[in-house]
């Protein structure tokens, strides 16, 4: 029986002798967002609140710990609260400006994830700077907020709990830690579905009010019934104890709150909020945020292979994802494994693919030969990969992908990587086949015969 070989990859010495590091101020990278070190701060970079992703976003040392800086009508809102229309993202010197604005009329009652637009029209800027090691965000607005919507309008910021779990917080004279479960009081609020918009133009159908607040509670809501903040104050510090995590934020514009957005929501975050005031607007809010820097964190090179394996005739190549300031290109060296052991094959020196977004990348080919069982991989302490070198008898190169015709519901499979199938089916009518991977339309070529063609 022949022999299995498994590759593995490790990234080598590219972390021996690492630079001395020291800690700078934050910089307007030219790919649009501040950078320190191992300290990322993007603002407006990406539109997804709904979900986590958007507005004032605060990645350190490789961990996303605080995102969706941004405007909301809630203190503790979902996926189905209402969310701001972006409206321009300027870059400055060393700085980011985003102007938004409610509400987002298109949304209003309608599409998949229908939001309840109340009655307030509102356009604001934000301004994201770089302040020595500091970032300073500033919040004008375009005329005050009204009666109805006062403590209901606020600047918030959301942190991931599952990283915060039993860790500590301090809020001015106060400290405590960060629960595994909601335990706040409650409390009720006027709910802006009160004050509901009417932003309809005729051209959609508008969702059901009536259905979707329902009776009790609510998720379309979410803002009658929320967490009491666990504190208030003007200087909040997450992860005191953790210099890899530690973030400081200091509000010159009105009291801090951090709520506990799990009352309202099970995909719920901690969120840090400041309610805008009555009569402002240049000003309404300025946060001065402090990222811990650690000087010599440096991210460790991944490497990225093939997960199905590689075709015989297929370059055999592997991806390493190092930190954009490391540009250090050491000797990798290929190792085969076998069942008498480990095997150095050949030393490569990795080519430079380039720069993209927040690393830098680089490419190491095993060799130009083209062979079924191939010699594989180390680059390093820092990480190992393993993997099939052979393509076919891998599963993943024979997955079966379901297709249906449309008019008769017929199914078929056929499998990736095969060639053309064809299958009989009934003359009476032509048919319209939808994968349920990716949908296509093809017509029969015949009355009764259809191809297969996939992906």
């Amino acid at each position: 029986m022949r022999k299995k070989h498994f590759l593995f990859a490790s990234v080598l010495a590219l972390l021996c002798g690492s630079s001395t590091l020291h800690a700078q101020d934050f910089k307007l990278t030219s790919s649009g967002y501040f950078k320190n070190q191992g300290v990322d701060v993007m603002a407006f970079d990406d539109i997804y609140p709904e979900g986590h992703q958007g507005g004032v976003c605060i990645i350190m040392n490789g961990h996303r710990v605080a995102t969706n800086g941004d405007i909301r009508l809630e203190a503790t809102p979902g996926q189905w609260q209402p969310v701001p229309k972006q409206l321009d993202r300027k870059l400055g010197d060393n700085s980011i400006t985003a102007t938004l604005c409610y509400p987002d009329s298109s949304r209003h009652l309608t599409g998949f994830n229908p939001m309840i637009y109340p009655d307030l029209h509102l356009i604001y800027t934000v301004n994201v700077e770089s302040k020595g090691k500091n970032i300073e965000v500033t919040i004008d607005l375009d005329r005050p907020i009204p009666q109805e919507f006062i403590g209901k309008v606020g600047f918030n910021l959301e942190f991931f709990p599952g990283s915060l779990f039993g860790k500590p917080w301090i809020m001015d004279g106060q400290s405590d830690i960060f629960p595994q479960q909601p335990n706040s009081p409650l409390m009720t609020t006027q709910p802006n579905y009160l004050h509901t918009g009417n932003y309809h133009d005729g051209k959609k159908s508008l969702a059901d009010m009536d259905k979707l607040i329902g009776k009790g509670y609510s998720p379309i809501v979410a803002d009658d019934i929320i967490s009491e903040p666990y504190a208030k104050g003007t200087k909040f510090t997450s992860r005191p104890d953790d210099p890899y995590n530690k973030v400081t934020i200091e509000s010159l514009s009105g009291d801090l709150q951090l709520f506990d957005g799990r009352m309202n929501h099970n995909n719920g975050w901690f969120v840090l909020r400041s309610n805008i005031k009555p009569g402002v607007t240049k000003g309404a809010v300025k946060w001065i945020i402090t990222p811990n820097v650690v000087a010599d964190w440096m991210y460790q090179p991944v490497i990225q292979t093939s997960q199905t394996g590689y075709h015989p005739t297929q370059d055999k190549e592997a991806v390493i994802e190092m930190d954009i300031r490391d540009n250090r290109k050491e000797t990798a060296q290929i190792i085969r494994i076998d069942a008498d052991g480990e095997k150095v094959v050949k030393n490569v020196t990795p080519a430079n693919w380039g720069k993209f977004l927040r690393y830098n990348y680089l490419k190491v080919d095993r060799d130009s030969t083209r062979l079924n069982t191939i010699p594989p991989y180390p680059l390093s302490s820092a990480s190992t990969m393993t993997y099939m070198p052979a393509a076919y008898g891998n599963p993943y190169w024979n997955t079966s992908f379901p297709y249906r015709c449309a008019t008769c519901a017929s199914t078929k499979n056929t499998a990736y990587g095969t060639t053309a199938a064809t299958w009989t089916m009934p003359r009476w009518h032509r048919h319209t086949i939808i994968s349920t991977a990716t949908t296509r339309k093809r017509a029969c070529p015949s009355s009764n015969r259809v191809k297969w063609f996939p992906e």
